[in-house]
């Protein structure tokens, strides 16, 4: 029992110095990763990748929007941004008086959590990964908020679904959404349907079909019948919705986005990448030359290829002697 009693008091003293533990474990392995003597790390991320991509694709007026904001902050980051105007906007207040943990906890973590279609459990998940809590009625009233506020969300969503589900009846027709086109094969692997995503890269949902699938409450723990759309992954079949369709194209264009840069690197050959994740890359150059190498990865990195006018990009970089990431994500 002592033993059990000190090992919660150790639990609740990390939470209460570094937050989720669990995150912070997560945060111990970039750290295995050092430069070599006389050498640093450099790399860089995309700021807020989703958060732009999104309304991008949308390609809506609302969506501009929300665009108009990001470039306003990045040409002057005194601005407030996203995050501050939308908690200002769900707590109804002037964005001047949002105050730092009401940006993360109004603004950034519903923005994160409710873009692709998620209601109070995307919340909820979302909240405890950043350290955050809302109770029951809370969560309701954010994502009702959240909802009310970005209507051009709501109407892409529901214009994705429904184009997905028209190709499906409509075999050979194509249809566009904002930047994305849909299309069904109803001869390829079983009937596919195809996501085509600006840059011209193919997404595809093979053996597409109805079936009827047993489904359970979380909340009532009853178990129920529903008929769903699902596709063929691996061995496995996966049930579809607009909020999976509309994440798949968020995450797959800011991959098109990373696959350009890498490509770009490349074939500059001034630098090798020696590692990258869903939205960054990481050089190795001698101490004297991380500046430069910095300023070439934003400058690369924050240009926008042909193939996606108007997004406005954001780009971090950093120089250290072991990879790492910064306190807040």
């Amino acid at each position: 029992m002592n033993d059990t009693t000190q090992v919660e008091r150790t639990y609740r003293a990390l939470t209460e110095r570094f937050g989720p533990v669990g995150r912070t474990l997560s945060r111990l392995i970039r750290p295995t990763f050092v430069a070599p003597a006389g050498k640093v790390f450099v790399w860089a991320d995309f700021s807020g990748i989703e958060s732009r991509v999104l309304p991008w694709l949308a390609d809506s007026d609302g969506a501009e929007d929300i665009l108009d904001v990001f470039r306003e902050n990045d040409a002057d980051p005194s601005l407030p941004d996203n995050y501050i105007r939308q908690a200002a906007k769900i707590l109804r207040k002037p964005e001047s008086e949002v105050t730092k943990a009401e940006r993360q906890s109004h603004g950034k973590i519903p923005t994160l959590a409710l873009g692709f279609g998620g209601a109070n459990g995307a919340l909820a998940a979302m909240a405890r990964a950043y350290g955050a809590f809302f109770t029951e009625a809370e969560e309701t009233e954010i994502v009702v908020d959240w909802r009310d506020t970005n209507t051009w969300a709501v109407r892409f969503w529901d214009q994705v679904w429904d184009a997905f589900l028209w190709c499906k009846e409509n075999p050979g027709d194509a249809r566009e959404v904002g930047m994305l086109t849909f299309y069904f094969n109803p001869s390829y692997l079983g009937g596919t349907l195809f996501m085509v995503l600006p840059d011209g890269t193919w997404l595809s949902y093979p053996s597409l079909r109805w079936e009827e699938r047993e489904r359970k409450d979380k909340t009532t723990g009853e178990v129920y019948v529903r008929t769903q759309l699902t596709y063929r992954s691996g061995r496995a079949r996966v049930g579809l919705w607009r909020g999976l369709v509309v994440n798949n194209a968020v995450q797959g264009t800011a991959a098109c986005l990373l696959r350009h840069t890498l490509s770009t690197i490349d074939a500059d050959g001034r630098y090798d990448v020696l590692l990258h994740t869903h939205d960054e890359c990481l050089v190795c150059v001698d101490d004297a030359e991380g500046p430069a190498a910095a300023a070439y990865l934003v400058e690369v990195m924050s240009t926008p290829p042909e193939w996606a006018p108007g997004l406005p990009l954001a780009v971090e970089a950093t120089i250290a002697d072991y990879y790492t990431k910064t306190a807040e994500e």
